[in-house]
């Protein structure tokens, strides 16, 4: 369940949703559901050996279990970014496309 049990939603519903979203940008797919978890994140082990338990961690199915975010920016996934800057927004873009006048 995503939600807290006691007829209310937490952050770790967000956290859930953005494993979904960091599922199908991996995969290029919505998860497959299954009656086991470890069902549908065995299927990420092709694609990074930190997106695997990063994913695993976020759709965990008790919410208590799930990170929070000071976890989430400690993970071995987001290792190299540098929070201080994306949060100044200074961090430059990796793709600028070119913009011509009309």
């Amino acid at each position: 369940s995503t939600n807290t049990g006691y007829g209310g939603y937490t952050k770790a519903v967000d956290w859930y949703s953005y494993g979904m979203v960091l599922y199908h940008l991996l995969m290029g797919e919505l998860p497959a559901w299954s009656e086991s978890p470890v069902v549908l994140v065995d299927h990420v082990a092709e694609c990074s050996q930190t997106a695997v338990p990063l994913i695993k961690e976020l759709l965990c199915v008790d919410p208590r279990q799930r990170p929070d975010f000071t976890q989430l920016r400690a993970h071995a996934f987001f290792r190299g970014i540098d929070w201080w800057k994306m949060e100044k927004c200074e961090v430059p873009t990796p793709f600028s496309p070119p913009v011509q006048a009309e």
